[in-house]
């Protein structure tokens, strides 16, 4: 059975509904990012580019909140996407999973190490 490190990213989400669609069985382990779990493994793994799906729904959250009434044929796509159950079914795989939720300061030392790296030092 192949094992599905997921996490709240587009690219396994893409993973999840290939999953569901397909009908295959996997094995999923949650991997919280925001939490530093995958440097744990790492590196966590996916299937690059099967659909748009996952990275259409951070389209509000790059964008903000209007993208969608000026992107509406992205909205329509998503939502007829979102639709079948396959979608439905990928996108609860997150529920049993107590994921963090706030991009704070622990998370964005986790998700991006280099820039601690790559700060200017302080002046003292």
């Amino acid at each position: 059975m192949t094992k599905f490190y997921y996490h709240l990213s587009p690219d396994p989400a893409k993973v999840a509904l290939f999953f569901e669609d397909a009908g295959l069985p996997y094995e999923l382990v949650p991997v919280d990012t925001r939490k530093g779990e995958q440097h744990l493994l790492g590196e966590t793994y996916t299937i690059v580019d099967m659909a748009a799906w996952g990275w259409a729904r951070a389209v509000p959250f790059i964008l903000g909140a209007q993208a969608w009434s000026t992107l509406p044929n992205v909205k329509r796509l998503l939502d007829e996407i979102n639709a079948r159950p396959a979608a439905q079914r990928a996108e609860a795989l997150k529920t049993p999973h107590a994921y963090k939720a706030e991009m704070d300061e622990d998370a964005r030392k986790v998700l991006f190490p280099q820039n601690e790296r790559l700060a200017p030092a302080s002046a003292a």
